[in-house]
Formats: structure tokens, C-alpha cells, sequence
């Protein structure tokens, strides 16, 4: 009998933020978005070789990680963490584990997990308020991190 294979979906992840300072935080959030990275190049040409360049890698660079969800009234320490360190003019930045794990359906497991270390908040931001549009208020926070790993579940 053939086995079928069957790409994860993704509207069911969950995010966790971890550090010394507060614990283990779990977040629900409506999106993840810029899991990507890439190696950039330089352009070198050769002297009296007009047919190519040369394009040798430079380094790894990574897009921010933006994370959306609905607007926390009221007692989100990671809410708090993301105003603290973007409001301390550079004195205060914590830097703090992300994790994002993507989960299957059937038992709610991470199928693969995305860690994202030594992570900071850049920007907060919160969306626009519209009398004409029957819409929840979202809050967006984006972070920049050293760099990602790709984390396998233990089998």
C-alpha cells in the first residue's frame, strides 16, 4: 500500500521566548513571517576578462523575524520586554531565545522548530485604528537575532 506524503500547514505554530530573566514564555500569535536567510555576494571582476565576474560569498545575512498578533491589553511580559529594550536608548538591550515551531495537526507536536538566538526587539508596532472596519487591533514585533538553527524533533 502506497504511503502518502503530506506537506504541514501553516496556520498551526506556536512561538516561545526564553532567558534567565523571566522564564518560558509561550505566545500565541496569528503570524510568523521572515524565517529566511541568505549568503550575500561580492561582484569581482578580473582584469582583461570581460565574458564574467566573479561573485565570492561575503556572509550569511538574515531577515528580521516579525511576529502578529492581537493587541495584550494588559500584563504581557513579552509586550513589556519588546517597549523596555526599543524605549532604553541602547542601555538596556536583553537579548532573549526565540523559538518557532511549526505543529502537526493530529497531535499538536512540533514537527520542526526554528531558534532563533540571542533575539532583540527592533520595532513594535500597533495597526491602525479605522471607525469603517470591523477589525481587531494587531500588535506586530519585529526582532533581529544573531543568527537561526533549524531544531529537529527528537525521534
Amino acid at each position: 500500500m502506497a504511503t502518502y506524503y503530506y506537506p504541514p500547514v501553516g496556520f498551526h505554530f506556536k512561538v516561545k521566548v526564553s532567558d534567565n530573566t523571566f522564564g518560558e514564555i509561550d505566545a500565541g500569535f496569528q503570524e510568523a513571517s521572515g524565517i529566511s536567510m541568505e549568503i550575500k555576494t561580492e561582484d569581482v571582476t578580473e582584469g582583461g576578462e570581460n565574458g564574467f565576474v566573479h561573485r565570492l560569498p561575503q556572509s550569511v545575512q538574515y531577515s528580521p523575524l516579525v511576529l502578529k498578533r492581537g493587541l495584550v491589553v494588559q500584563g504581557s511580559k513579552l509586550d513589556k520586554w519588546c517597549r523596555d529594550t526599543i524605549q532604553s536608548n541602547f542601555m538596556n538591550i536583553q537579548r532573549k531565545d526565540i523559538l518557532v515551531s511549526l505543529l502537526s495537526v493530529e497531535k499538536h507536536q512540533p514537527i520542526m522548530s526554528w531558534s532563533f538566538k540571542k533575539a532583540y526587539p527592533t520595532k513594535f508596532e500597533i495597526s491602525n485604528f479605522n471607525a469603517s472596519n470591523n477589525e481587531i487591533v494587531v500588535a506586530t514585533l519585529q526582532f533581529t537575532y544573531t543568527k537561526f538553527e533549524l531544531v529537529h524533533p527528537s525521534e
